[in-house]
């Protein structure tokens, strides 16, 4: 990987420049800086960066790509990212920046919102959980996820993790 840092030239590294800087980096700011994450999450994420392909082998290939593509998004990739931080990464990763959060504050809050929604979530979650179990309180915990899976649909994997839950509950029943 090819990296330009000497005065008058672009600053960065390809997989993860802001399109802005990649042009001239006088124009980057905070903006660029949220792009730059956004690519580093969608790395993390993906398991490579966005623009990582054979089609991008060198540096000025992946800023022209950073530039001008549309920026993939990452639940083509991974099915089982959450909507809501698929397109708070779509709007990291923007072309314009003025369609990017204009700073890190502004990045927090959104992604403090992501986590409250899926607290929420967790919660009414839990809370179908316990009304289940008080519904089916004779049931045993491998047939009350299956019913509660019923209920809600969900897949083997869900069924085994409310199993466990169940199993946690039957014992703190118990003991009490």
């Amino acid at each position: 990987e090819e990296d330009a840092t000497a005065t008058g030239h672009v600053f960065g590294t390809g997989d993860f420049i802001a399109p802005e800087q990649g042009q001239d980096a006088r124009q980057a700011d905070a903006r660029s800086d949220v792009y730059s994450l956004g690519c580093t999450l969608y790395f993390l994420l993906a398991g490579y960066a966005p623009f990582s392909g054979p089609e991008w082998s060198t540096f000025m290939k992946k800023v022209m790509a950073h530039s001008r593509e549309p920026i993939p998004s990452i639940r083509s990739v991974r099915q089982d990212v959450p909507e809501g931080l698929a397109v708070l990464i779509d709007r990291m990763m923007a072309h314009a920046p003025k369609d990017r959060f204009k700073s890190y504050d502004e990045l927090i809050a959104a992604l403090e919102g992501l986590i409250e929604k899926r607290s929420e979530i967790i919660d009414a979650g839990l809370e179908l959980l316990v009304d289940t179990m008080r519904r089916h309180h004779a049931v045993p915990c491998e047939d009350l996820a299956d019913v509660l899976l019923s209920e809600v649909g969900g897949s083997g994997r869900q069924r085994d993790d409310i199993a466990v839950l169940c199993a946690r509950f039957d014992r703190a029943s118990a003991a009490t």
